[in-house]
């Protein structure tokens, strides 16, 4: 959509400049080319409105589906990162299991198996706490991505509506001015300056809308710094566990 922006800035200036061209060409009037245009232009205005109004739908139509795909690739990014998630703690799972079996195997005493089960206990816990700190820590960046997505989408359909209305608003004059007897290159100009002017409006409009880049950038680095602060707060429970069982143990 931003791109066609610039299009319909372009469009009557590029039009009518060809128009002049073959109209020099076949009456031969080169010196008299910018009156001709300008008759042109009110007798091409129906096209013109035509295509402008295509342009504004299609327009409309690629944003609610860029929309709608941004959201549905979020929406299989989360679920295929929560699979993978789900994949790898099946794996810790069963290879905590296999050292917990050989742990066990090694305890020959009944204060060895007590300290064992100590262990297992204290990492058991441990792991319940970082996974649910991981987790809260995921969905909180999941639903703050949704949140920008959806936050975001009104303030650029109003900029785009804005946009419309200034454009429908342009055209609507320079047909009432036409049919008045406005003098065609008189209606060109008033027509072209209100073009420019919802230009102008509409990228100060589109600046002001916050872009979803950085927002989700920002969601991603408090995310990791949660996710960081649960493994490191983990890993400390777990040596201290490892130092108490070595004791125990004995080697």
């Amino acid at each position: 959509f931003w791109a066609l922006v610039a299009g319909f800035m372009l469009m009557p200036s590029l039009a009518l400049a060809r128009l002049e061209a073959g109209t020099a060409v076949g009456v031969g009037l080169r010196a008299s080319s910018t009156s001709v245009a300008s008759i042109d232009f009110c007798s091409k205005l129906t096209e013109v409105s035509r295509r402008i109004d295509s342009r504004l739908s299609n327009a409309g139509k690629n944003l609610t589906d860029k929309h709608s795909n941004r959201k549905n690739n979020a929406k299989e990014r989360e679920e295929k990162r929560a699979k993978s998630l789900i994949e790898l703690r099946v794996k810790q799972d069963a290879e905590r299991s296999a050292i917990y079996a050989k742990l066990e195997a090694r305890a020959t005493t009944t204060a060895q198996s007590q300290a064992v089960a100590e262990f297992k206990s204290s990492v058991n816990a441990a792991i319940a706490t970082r996974r649910a700190a991981v987790d809260s820590a995921i969905s909180v960046y999941w639903k703050g991505v949704s949140d920008v997505l959806n936050n975001r989408q009104p303030a650029v359909l109003d900029a785009r509506q804005t946009y419309n209305t200034a454009m429908v608003a342009a055209l609507t004059t320079a047909k009432n001015e036409c049919s008045g007897g406005t003098a065609p290159a008189t209606v060109r100009a008033h027509f072209s300056a209100s073009v420019k002017a919802a230009v102008t409006q509409f990228n100060t409009n589109r600046k002001a809308i916050d872009k979803a880049g950085p927002q989700i950038e920002a969601l991603a680095k408090t995310r990791n710094a949660a996710v960081k602060s649960a493994t490191s707060a983990f890993r400390a429970t777990l040596e201290q566990a490892r130092i108490t069982l070595k004791v125990s143990l004995g080697a």
